[in-house]
């Protein structure tokens, strides 16, 4: 069984991949993933953070972001799907994650 482990915005594009090859893998883990939705004010907030000055890099990382997923495929090719997290990330909010489908489990540290 292939094992994927993808970290934070590796996380969207690990789930675009498994759906654009539509190849069954047994486990997906996702650590502090950056795959919910975000508003364009949290957007430039991340992108504007101190220390950065790669606005080019945000701007393709945002289309890859913007792109929706299928979970309902993606569910069907991961044979157990894990998201792990911590409730003190304040990169990644908890409430993030409200959307992840049922049988995909939610590891909060």
């Amino acid at each position: 069984d292939d094992v994927i482990v993808a970290h934070s915005l590796g996380g969207k594009i690990a789930l675009h991949l498994i759906e654009e090859h539509r190849k069954k893998i047994g486990h997906a883990y996702l650590v502090a993933p950056l795959i919910g939705p975000i508003t364009d004010e949290q957007w430039e907030a991340r992108k504007n953070r101190p220390g950065r000055n790669l606005k080019k890099d945000y701007d393709a990382a945002k289309k890859v972001w913007e792109k929706p997923i299928d979970w309902s495929l993606v569910s069907s090719l991961v044979g157990a799907g894990q998201v792990i997290s911590s409730d003190t990330d304040t990169h990644v909010p908890r409430a993030e994650h409200s959307f992840i489908p049922a049988g995909w489990y939610i590891n909060r540290l």
